[in-house]
């Protein structure tokens, strides 16, 4: 009985936040909920109601661990995802000041590839690793395409603003 009541305890916290989890956690909030009356009913609210962040009060009692890791894998989603956008904005911007009309075209570009491959590689790789330390397989592998479309289309995305 003990294990029903843990699962039951877990399930409870978990419910709010149903449409952000991953599946695995769904179908054990699912399962739980056929043989639990209290879990079924709020998990058939959830879908009626939205969710919005509340004041914090005083008298508040502290966020619960779940909802503690969910707000930490969503700031670090937003967090690799800037300092991805501010390294290419900076890329951007020295190709920007470097760019002259004397110099010869392909050349110029050339110089873009090259600060890719210096600073934004392993700036993708240090994040991808990051990512797959957290077990986040879903963003890890949104977040590698990203990257390697970055790396092949870059230098042509830029040709056709200049």
């Amino acid at each position: 009985m003990a294990r029903f009541e843990d699962i039951h305890i877990l399930c409870q916290e978990l419910i709010p936040i149903y449409n952000e989890l991953e599946e695995d956690a769904k179908r054990v909030i699912e399962k739980h909920a056929e043989e639990c009356e209290s879990c079924k009913e709020q998990l058939e609210s959830v879908g009626n109601i939205e969710i919005t962040p509340k004041e914090m009060n005083h008298n508040q009692a502290p966020m619960k661990r779940f909802k503690k890791l969910f707000l930490f894998k969503r700031v670090n989603t937003l967090l690799m995802f800037f300092i991805r956008v501010i390294v290419l904005g900076l890329i951007a911007f020295d190709f920007s000041q470097h760019f002259s009309a004397d110099v010869p075209y392909g050349i110029q570009f050339e110089g873009l590839r090259a600060s890719l491959v210096l600073f934004y590689i392993p700036l993708a790789f240090v994040l991808l690793m990051f990512t797959w330390f957290l077990k986040n397989m879903k963003l890890l592998l949104m977040s590698l395409l990203v990257d390697l479309l970055v790396i092949y289309f870059f230098d042509d995305l830029i040709r056709l603003i200049v």
